[in-house]
């Protein structure tokens, strides 16, 4: 049996913020952006005008319906946008809003301890691959050198590094490969077109490991405009070259 309307995902720490410390409409208002936004192209973001959020807050008091004045609401868009919660831009009727981080929120990978389950070891290696450990050395030495953050451990990227992993060289010198991207200009952006490497394309073949590993990308021994080499310790542990 399938429960019909599908569903959202909502992040505990919603619960702690200030928005619980206000009027209940302001927490109703905001549950049903995230909803609404679920539809949203692109996902995360919805139009809504002030008679829109203002039937969407009403409430009843016996007989007569209440619901916040236009200042209220444009006062609460304010509080959420400096929070953090969302941008949006006024428009002649009303808002277009962005929730901000929806896609990691609608994430179930993105959450603390509901990262999915290991898989069986079929590849004859002795351990499942430090799936977190190989995120945040990317993010720990490629960000600063100009590649963009990887921030959710997807399936996707863990199979690349599943398919990796097999590789005993891979298991050795995995620090080793994200070193060497972070010292090729080429990598990191400095080319023409301004292209940057990722974590996925660094793992999504052999060839781009193997090629990262022999230095064929990196052409001078610094970075664009200067910038000092990466360094050698990442998370206290030196990596040899």
């Amino acid at each position: 049996m399938s429960v019909p309307g599908g569903y959202i995902l909502l992040p505990r720490m919603l619960f702690a913020g200030d928005i619980f410390s206000r009027p209940p409409w302001e927490f109703k208002v905001a549950l049903w952006m995230i909803d609404q936004a679920a539809d949203g192209d692109p996902p995360g973001s919805l139009t809504a005008s002030v008679s829109d959020l203002q039937q969407v807050c009403s409430y009843s008091v016996g007989a007569r319906s209440e619901c916040p004045d236009k200042p209220s609401i444009s006062r609460f868009m304010q509080r959420q946008q400096a929070a953090g919660f969302l941008t949006f831009t006024s428009t002649m009727f009303g808002y277009d809003i962005t929730v901000n981080d929806y896609g990691l929120w609608q994430n179930p990978d993105a959450y603390e301890d509901n990262a999915p389950p290991p898989q069986p070891n079929t590849t004859g290696t002795t351990a499942q691959p430090p799936y977190r450990d190989i995120l945040d050395a990317y993010n720990g030495l490629c960000v600063s050198a100009g590649m963009p953050e990887a921030k959710v451990l997807t399936e996707k990227r863990r199979g690349h590094i599943r398919a990796r992993w097999k590789d005993p060289q891979f298991r050795t010198s995995w620090r080793e490969v994200f070193v060497m991207a972070a010292k090729s200009p080429h990598l990191c952006g400095d080319n023409a077109i301004g292209w940057a490497a990722d974590f996925g394309w660094i793992l999504e073949s052999h060839e781009h490991v193997v090629k990262i590993l022999e230095g064929c990308y990196v052409r001078n021994g610094h970075h664009r405009g200067g910038v000092a080499k990466p360094s050698t310790q990442f998370d206290g542990k030196e990596v040899s070259l």
